[in-house]
């Protein structure tokens, strides 16, 4: 062999080495935005952060047509959603960004915000994969170049990377609060990643080094897709970390956030129908309850979530439902800042002088066991953390049968005092009780409307027809105005009983409502359903 030969295939083995392509991903952590973040140390947030399923909402069916064979949408197969799940997971579960990551399964019908509720995760993390496209953009430097090494020798011209391809994404991040059901926080990627490939990593196919991009089908988009796909998706992840790092931790500070997060809780009682016969059911206390959790839960209405809205009707009343309901939904998942709404209706009594709430498994043989006296009540308010604590009773604790009220055994004759009530409430603690009667007053119910007096005008207030000042919230101080005069007049023209609404403390004409309860109202005109 010539030394002129061998020259001529030493320049062509410098050529074919140029020209091959490097196309592999390195770990994540070694990206160099990545890394620069991590030299400055950063804390991680004191957030349990869930990530929910990754969607896909895109329609894969190329829309160019055959007229223009240089583009693809392609279609993410299993393999390639699995590599965008361990990319995001990898990125989201670095220990500087979030105290904890909780990855959802995939599982079909689930909802994935039930699933974060269910483990008290504080943000869901939506990622929705929009657009996903795959183009061939040019013939790079090297397709000259390995034109003479393909007419020289052929085969080694394959693995010289002489076409240019691109894919395009449209990806969009949503942040939901998992304590009240808003979204917090969104934001849209459309990263865009170029790379050179050689003819392996774009499929091989006879001759093709002249016949692209013609010539490329399906089989050779989805080979496109798999080497130059994760270096697009990278570049998505890296920018969303470095925005979760800088954005989004600014903005976890702001007052908007802050709302974001603060959650309203309701435990909602209703009983209408008793486990033992010797108990006079009363008629709408469950309409009552129902109807509550369905303003309270409406969109746009209220402003309780229906994760945290417990519901607890007739035989689920019963005096453990009702104390776990309190520990779990309440003492567990109350905090500062939140706000806390308790409502019953249903028959209350007093035995000693000491008022009771009457569950529905209720012994009238053993009142001390299966009631509920307000000083047990009292103590489980004490337990909850919250800034806000409303008490609605409709119900009372006349002393006799009357109104949604049952004799006790024991009973002095004489109706409970409001000083029996008074320690549910507390000003320094932001404790608001609100009866539906006064201590001494029966609470009334009316045939015609189906519902308890006092819970009939609490629904119309909370719909929006206590917002006197149209400000679209409902504060306590409007929601007592509103009730005070018309459950009055009500009761009387009705049953030509004395029946008034009472707040404890009450509010002076000229103290600004402190207690930070708030119902948002729907617009002038638009009621919800009760």
């Amino acid at each position: 062999m010539s030394s002129q030969d061998l020259s001529l295939r030493f320049a062509f083995a410098c050529l074919l080495a140029a020209g091959c392509a490097s196309n592999q991903l390195g770990p994540f952590d070694e990206d160099p935005i990545v890394q620069e973040i991590h030299a400055r140390g950063p804390s991680p947030m004191e957030l349990r952060v869930a990530l929910a399923p990754l969607r896909i909402t895109y329609d894969p069916t190329p829309q160019d047509g055959e007229g223009a064979p240089d583009s693809w949408a392609v279609e993410m197969d299993r393999h390639a959603i699995a590599s965008v799940r361990e990319e995001l997971e990898d990125a989201l579960d670095q220990e500087s960004l979030f105290e904890d990551l909780i990855v959802l399964p995939e599982v079909p019908g689930s909802d994935p915000f039930q699933a974060a509720w269910d483990q008290r995760a504080d943000l869901l993390i939506d990622v929705e994969i929009r657009g996903y496209r795959a183009s061939y953009v040019k013939r790079t430097g090297w397709f000259v170049p390995n034109l003479l090494i393909w007419g020289y020798a052929w085969i080694p011209s394959w693995w010289v990377a002489d076409e240019r391809y691109r894919v395009e994404m449209e990806v969009r991040v949503s942040i939901t609060s998992v304590h009240t059901g808003r979204k917090v926080w969104e934001q849209t990627y459309t990263p865009s990643h170029d790379r050179d490939l050689d003819d392996w990593e774009r499929g091989w196919m006879l001759f093709g080094i002249v016949r692209v991009p013609g010539a490329l089908g399906v089989e050779n988009w989805e080979k496109i897709d798999s080497v130059v796909g994760p270096f697009a998706v990278r570049t998505m992840v890296v920018q969303l970390y470095a925005d979760l790092h800088q954005e989004f931790r600014r903005f976890q500070d702001g007052p908007q956030f802050s709302r974001g997060m603060t959650k309203t809780l309701a435990l909602i009682v209703g009983v209408t129908k008793y486990r033992y016969r010797s108990i006079r059911n009363i008629g709408y206390a469950d309409r009552d309850a129902r109807a509550l959790r369905e303003v309270l839960c409406q969109d746009g209405l209220g402003d309780v979530i229906p994760q945290n809205c417990k519901l607890l009707i007739d035989e689920d009343a019963t005096k453990e439902g009702i104390l776990d309901a309190l520990e779990n939904y309440l003492v567990e998942r109350a905090e500062y800042p939140d706000t806390v709404i308790i409502y019953f209706a249903g028959n209350g009594g007093s035995w000693g002088k000491q008022p009771y709430l009457l569950p529905w498994d209720f012994d009238p043989d053993d009142p001390d066991t299966t009631g509920i006296d307000l000083k047990t009540l009292e103590g489980w308010l004490d337990r909850i953390s919250c800034t806000n604590l409303v008490t609605i009773f409709d119900c009372s604790f006349l002393g006799k049968e009357d109104g949604r009220c049952y004799p006790l055994p024991g009973l002095t004759g004489d109706p409970v005092s409001e000083s029996a009530i008074e320690g549910l409430a507390s000003v320094e603690r932001r404790r608001w009780v609100l009866l539906g009667a006064r201590a001494g007053q029966s609470a009334n119910e009316q045939d015609d409307i189906q519902n308890g007096i006092f819970s009939y005008f609490l629904l119309e207030g909370l719909k929006g027809r206590a917002d006197s000042d149209e400000d679209g919230v409902v504060s306590l101080a409007e929601l007592f105005e509103y009730l005070e005069g018309r459950v009055s007049r009500q009761a009387e023209l009705r049953t030509g009983r004395v029946q008034t609404p009472q707040l404890i403390p009450e509010l002076s004409e000229s103290e600004a409502d402190p207690t930070g309860f708030r119902i948002t109202s729907p617009p002038p005109g638009v009621h919800s359903p009760g």
